[in-house]
């Protein structure tokens, strides 16, 4: 092993070693697979179990090709060396890439993942890196890359039944939390070192935080669902600004079920409760929304009904709940909205007949027959 990798503490020339090193196989796979980014065959790297018959990737000629690429483009000595591990993403299970079995033919990935492969090395990587104005977009990108590949390693690994395998579940979920127990240790590093803003640092200290609480299955479901959307995005406090009555209907119904679904087990979910106090207001928030909507409109009148029929669920299903709401609302001044029942449902707009000469789409010779 070259031992320039071991250049003095926060040197720019061991932050460019870093990387030339990631670039590396964000450039082998880019040739191959047209992609550099993180989650490249990553869910089949986690979980895909042996199959003989599964089909070959590339051609003998490709093969060979892509074995000398390995030989002269990968830097994955170094990158072990700063304690980063190299996947093969096209592999029939979870398995480290070996350059040994690519140089003989058993094995040529055509597109590689990287992860935290060694907790200690790659601490003390992320504590010489020290990038100049030129190389601190390329290190937070590398740095990025390898955290968000175990971010979304550990989404999907408690966002997915596996087919109901619960034994490859069990298996990814071991490997995402071995990949959160490593990040709970370089966490203070990441820190120090300036990486504390990237989005994937964000991303896997939440998911810690929610492992930890004993929440981040619930954590994730709900984000698979969108039910955590804030306001800037299209998730509940907005989904009637631009959604048909059926399909509303059917965005909230899902939000209620798995509302009603970490309530109703035999130890409630501790997530339940910091749901409801999210969608709870916001379904006020549609309804205070469409209040202000005019009556007269059938589009606007239709999506009101569909809401006044979603708050009675609200008023059956979690009467409690929602009894205790109310009352704290009360207190802070809020008046629930209220629709005169009253208001006359306007006629549905009748579509304005088109001239048969206007009919573009229909054949002049089948109406001249």
């Amino acid at each position: 092993m070259s031992e320039d990798l071991h250049f003095h503490d926060r040197e720019p020339q061991f932050t460019q070693q870093f990387i030339d090193a990631v670039q590396s196989v964000n450039e082998y796979n880019g040739r191959h697979t047209g992609l550099t980014g993180t989650m490249m065959g990553m869910f089949d790297m986690l979980i895909r179990i042996e199959d003989e018959d599964m089909p070959e990737h590339v051609s003998e000629q490709d093969q060979a090709a892509m074995a000398k690429e390995l030989v002269t483009l990968l830097q994955d000595e170094e990158l072990a060396t700063m304690g980063i591990k190299l996947f093969d993403a096209d592999a029939p299970a979870v398995r480290a890439y070996s350059r040994t079995e690519a140089a003989e033919g058993v094995s040529t990935p055509s597109s590689l993942t990287m992860l935290i492969g060694d907790a200690e090395l790659f601490k003390a990587t992320v504590s010489k890196l020290h990038s100049t104005d030129e190389q601190k977009p390329l290190a937070d990108k590398g740095i990025n890359t390898v955290l968000g590949t175990a971010a979304r390693l550990v989404y999907e690994a408690y966002s997915n039944d596996f087919d109901g395998d619960e034994a490859l579940q069990q298996h990814a979920r071991r490997i995402a939390e071995d990949q959160l127990s490593m990040f709970a240790d370089l966490s203070p590093t990441l820190t120090s070192a300036g990486f504390g803003d990237l989005y994937s640092y964000s991303s896997l200290s939440e998911y810690l935080a929610r492992q930890q609480a004993g929440t981040l299955e619930d954590y994730i479901g709900a984000n698979r669902l969108n039910l955590l959307a804030g306001p800037d995005r299209f998730g509940p406090s907005r989904w009637q600004t631009d959604s048909t009555a059926e399909m509303l209907t059917s965005r909230w119904t899902t939000a209620l079920s798995y509302l009603k679904s970490l309530r109703n087990r035999p130890e409630p979910s501790p997530f339940y409760t910091e749901l409801f106090a999210k969608l709870r207001p916001e379904f006020d928030e549609a309804r205070d929304w469409i209040a202000e909507q005019p009556k007269d409109s059938w589009y606007f009148w239709q999506v009101r009904v569909a809401l006044e029929d979603l708050n009675k669920v609200w008023e059956q299903d979690f009467q409690l709940e929602n009894s205790f709401y109310l009352s704290e609302r009360a207190v802070e001044g809020y008046t629930p909205t209220v629709f005169d029942p009253n208001d006359q449902e306007p006629q549905k707009p009748v579509p304005k007949e088109i001239p048969p000469e206007d009919r573009w789409w229909e054949d002049p010779e089948a109406k001249a027959e």
